[in-house]
């Protein structure tokens, strides 16, 4: 069984005890009833999150909710080799875990309206009388964000964006996500970073203000580390403390930045 840092695996019965560079947008962003010059850049999004791996069983069971807080020693995944051991760990943890009761209420809703039966089967065992079939959980060691998706880029930790230049972001873009099994991750920071290329006529002060525009959606952003010059970029760092659940699943990704009036 795959071991990651972060994670306790509890027993039953100890629960029950091609790089691409930033250039200008083609024209201006309306903010404030005034046009601000946006650039669209390529960045890499860094999270302070580890690889989660399903404990050893036939049969697994998420017990976290996509984007839900789980607290220190809360579970987020059970494995059994058998569907009862399954149905003991919903049962075991919905009972200590308000959450997890929750996240099995609503997935028999959602059962109901798909039609789909098998589907409401943990929050049924809820009900079952005490039985003690084995299984095995991962935990979270501290509070994090649960997220069911991994590129094996987690290693990748905010300290990797210290004095970071526009050259080691090239080699960064180039990184590929690959499947490494592991069945999600926890992210331990509501704060993350954007690590983006931008022209070296571009000014951003460290501690100055932007707007970062994604696909889906758009956050306030303070500069945490500007570099200096180098062939004409110059890699900056933006830390952003606010919607963490909407980019869960960025890693290399294209946004308009909007550096806003110091």
């Amino acid at each position: 069984m795959g071991a990651a840092a972060g994670l306790i695996l509890l027993s039953a019965t100890a629960w029950l005890a091609s790089p691409l560079q930033g250039g200008e947008t083609a024209g201006p962003v309306q903010s404030a009833g005034s046009a601000e010059k946006a650039l669209t850049v390529t960045g890499i999004v860094i999270r302070d999150e580890q690889a989660v791996y399903a404990p050893e069983g036939e049969y697994t069971l998420a017990l976290a909710a996509e984007g839900g807080r789980v607290a220190a020693g809360g579970a987020v995944m059970a494995a059994a080799n058998t569907r009862e051991g399954l149905m003991c760990a919903a049962r075991d943890c919905a009972r200590n875990d308000a959450g997890g009761a929750r996240e099995l209420a609503r997935r028999a809703v959602y059962a109901a309206a798909a039609g789909r039966e098998e589907l409401a089967e943990p929050l049924a065992a809820l009900y079952e009388p005490v039985v003690d079939e084995p299984y095995e959980l991962a935990a979270a060691e501290s509070s994090a964000v649960w997220c069911a998706h991994s590129d094996a880029l987690e290693y990748l930790s905010p300290d990797v964006l210290n004095e970071v230049d526009a050259g080691t972001l090239h080699d960064m873009f180039s990184l590929e996500p690959v499947n490494s099994g592991a069945a999600g991750k926890l992210v331990s920071s509501n704060i993350w970073y954007f690590a983006a290329i931008l022209p070296a006529s571009q000014s951003a002060l460290e501690g100055s203000e932007a707007l970062l525009r994604f696909e889906d959606f758009e956050a306030t952003a303070r500069v945490s580390f500007a570099g200096g010059a180098e062939s004409g970029e110059r890699a900056v760092v933006f830390a952003v403390n606010e919607d963490l659940t909407r980019a869960l699943d960025l890693r290399v990704c294209e946004a308009q930045v909007v550096m806003k009036a110091d």
